[in-house]
């Protein structure tokens, strides 16, 4: 139950839309060129503070994600 809710804890912390679209764009099948667009215009509207706290978040995400499908495997 501890790690239930650390997770949930850790998820609510790093969850944010536009990392959940940019593992969307990256996993779909559209054109390189589409995906690098979508990136340059994204990277437009944040500051250079932002885009770090979003790949922090992102790679915070991923390891949440992981350790699920870990747990799940057991």
């Amino acid at each position: 139950m501890v790690h239930a809710r650390q997770f949930q804890q850790a998820w609510n912390e790093n969850s944010d839309p536009l990392v959940f679209m940019a593992q969307a764009m990256k996993e779909s099948t559209k054109s390189q060129a589409e995906k690098d667009l979508f990136r340059q215009k994204v990277h437009k509207t944040l500051t250079d503070e932002q885009a770090a706290e979003l790949k922090k978040k992102s790679k915070a995400i991923d390891k949440l994600v992981e350790g699920d499908r870990f747990l799940g495997n057991k």
